[in-house]
């Protein structure tokens, strides 16, 4: 059965997310090509799967900040380029005559004319939404949020797929409650672990290296926040719990590390270290991480903490937990179903500071407690969270669709195809 897995950006999360998709499906069997941009970040890897970076699209990661003006017209010339990039994808999809089409997050209600256009010319469609409501990187750095025009639109979106794959019971929840689709056509999987970090890791760059650049001392501890940097992501809540824990825990550090989305002024947060009296304490690095140094960069952290206000579900907190960090997330989308409290890591309630300290403190105060959270958190990520299990009942699913295609007939694996 031949696949392909579209993916716009060709760096960070959804691109991570794809390759590992594009690797878990091929593992099952499936014939599978990866279509994504030339901005694609994995190369080092191995692609057990056909690769396809006909895209051409801008670098989402920038590294400068701009002007609300530049903003405007940018996100207008972007929305040109981004329309001009579905008509590629469109006539390739159409060449190539796949069986399936597996497309990622849609963000866009005007997406629809596309999809249509797909379906008229007789592709067949399944969605992965990541995110039930969309998410927008306007206002104070982004939210997940639709109008009642938008909320309509996006359901006639999802009618046109065949199937579509949710993370976890509680987004399948939301999206039954959101959106009128038959619940065969939804399909619940986890979100698979990020072992991929592990592999392109660059052996020259370890803690003491980061630890180094920082200019922290060996003794000094480390509290993280590791992602993009935004709001929603509540940075903070955790700094003003941070303030009342480094009182009790005067050899940690705050370090806030990560790209500020588009919008978010990261001038507040330094405002907000100064206001708190821990100015001389924080450390924002706000830049994308590159993917050889994640590691060292979470295993820097004696814990990373994730004080969200709002998500369904976290790639960063995954990549915590698969590199075996002590991990604190609060209790939001999700979470519960990918932390087992006091287990795994430790979950708190939502804008909730004190609770915020309290487990803090548990971990910081139980280096035997803080090394069984994160040693559990990493047995977990390679079992429960495995991409081989997701993409064997992600194939079963899609072989399913194809009754024509006897069990027997499923197409081996190219262990040993190369990416172009």
């Amino acid at each position: 059965m031949r696949v392909a897995v579209v993916e716009f950006a060709g760096r960070g999360g959804m691109t991570h997310y794809a390759y590992q998709m594009s690797r878990g499906l091929s593992a099952a069997g499936l014939d599978v090509t990866l279509v994504t941009d030339r901005h694609y970040e994995l190369d080092e890897l191995p692609h057990p799967f056909r690769l396809e970076k006909i895209l051409r699209l801008w670098d989402a990661k920038p590294s400068a900040s701009s002007s609300g003006m530049v903003r405007r017209v940018r996100r207008v010339a972007r929305a040109l380029v981004y329309y001009r990039e579905w008509v590629r994808t469109i006539l390739f999809l159409r060449a190539q005559r796949f069986d399936l089409v597996q497309l990622g997050d849609l963000r866009f209600a005007s997406d629809l004319v596309c999809i249509l256009t797909l379906r008229l010319l007789g592709i067949r469609l399944v969605d992965v939404c990541h995110n039930v409501r969309p998410f927008s990187s306007h206002g104070r750095g982004g939210s997940f949020r639709f109008s009642r025009l938008g909320r309509v639109a996006f359901q006639r979106v999802y009618r046109h797929f065949e199937r579509v794959v949710l993370h976890f019971e509680v987004n399948r929840r939301a999206f039954q409650s959101t959106f009128d689709l038959p619940s065969e056509r939804l399909v619940v999987i986890p979100m698979g672990n990020e072992s991929i970090f592990e592999e392109m890791r660059d052996e020259q760059v370890t803690p003491a290296v980061i630890r180094a650049r920082l200019d922290l001392r060996q003794e000094e501890r480390v509290v993280m926040f590791f992602g993009t940097i935004s709001f929603y992501k509540g940075i903070d809540l955790l700094m003003r719990a941070f303030a009342r824990v480094h009182g009790e825990h005067p050899d940690t550090k705050l370090v806030v590390a990560g790209h500020p989305l588009s919008g978010f002024d990261m001038d507040d947060l330094k405002h907000e270290a100064r206001t708190l009296g821990i100015e001389s304490d924080t450390i924002f690095v706000a830049r994308y991480i590159e993917i050889p140094e994640v590691a060292a960069w979470i295993e820097l952290a004696s814990v990373v903490v994730f004080p969200y206000r709002d998500v369904y579900q976290s790639a960063a907190v995954q990549v915590a937990q698969t590199m075996g960090a002590p991990t604190i997330v609060t209790n939001v989308g999700a979470m519960d179903e990918v932390v087992t409290d006091g287990e795994t890591g430790l979950l708190v309630p939502v804008e909730d500071v004190d609770a915020l300290i309290e487990a803090m403190d548990r971990v910081l105060g139980d280096d035997a407690f803080a090394k069984r959270l994160g040693d559990a958190a990493r047995r977990d990520a390679t079992s429960r969270f495995s991409w081989e299990a997701i993409g064997r009942k992600l194939a079963s699913c899609y072989l399913e669709m194809r009754p024509n295609l006897p069990r027997e007939a499923q197409p081996s694996v190219r262990s040993t195809r190369a990416a172009r």
